[in-house]
C-alpha cells in the first residue's frame, strides 16, 4: 500500500473510530426515562448547566414542606436556542412550572417537557409522542 492511502485509510478509521464511541455513548430517551411516569412540579431554577448534548436545569422544589433537588435534562444549547430558550430568558432565581418524564432509576431526575413561565408563558421544548402511538 501506498503511504499516502495507508495514511488517508489510518484516518478514516480514526474518525470512524471516534464517531462509533460517541454514538454509543449517547442514551436515548427511553432509556433513562420513563414516559408512563410524568412529573409536573414547579421550583425554583437554582442553576443551568448550558452544554451538549443535553442541558441539565436544577431546581428547588418545594412540596408539602418538604424540598428536593432536582436535575432536569433537556436538548443541547442550539436546540434550546430553536425553542426560544437561552440565558437571556430563562434566569436563575425564578420560579418556573416544569413538566416531564422521570428518571427510571427513581431518583428526583426527569427529562423536560415543558416550561411555563410566571407569566404564563409556556415553552414546548419537546413534542414527540412518548409512547409511540
Amino acid at each position: 500500500m501506498k503511504p499516502a492511502m495507508s495514511l488517508t485509510l489510518s484516518a478514516l478509521v480514526a474518525v470512524l473510530g471516534v464517531a462509533t464511541g460517541t454514538a454509543v455513548a449517547h442514551h436515548s430517551v427511553s432509556a433513562q426515562f420513563d414516559y408512563d411516569k410524568p412529573f409536573d412540579l414547579t421550583g425554583k431554577l437554582e442553576r443551568v448547566e448550558w452544554v451538549n448534548p443535553h442541558s441539565y436545569l436544577y431546581f428547588k422544589v418545594t412540596e408539602s414542606g418538604k424540598t428536593t433537588d432536582w436535575s432536569i435534562e433537556s436538548f443541547g444549547v442550539a436546540g434550546l436556542r430553536t425553542k426560544g430558550l437561552n440565558k437571556d430568558v430563562l434566569k436563575v432565581g425564578n420560579t418556573y412550572r416544569i413538566r416531564g418524564f422521570k428518571a427510571r432509576n427513581g431518583k428526583p431526575n426527569g427529562f423536560l417537557q415543558e416550561i411555563e413561565f410566571s407569566d404564563g408563558k409556556m415553552y414546548r421544548i419537546w413534542s414527540g409522542d412518548p409512547n409511540g402511538k
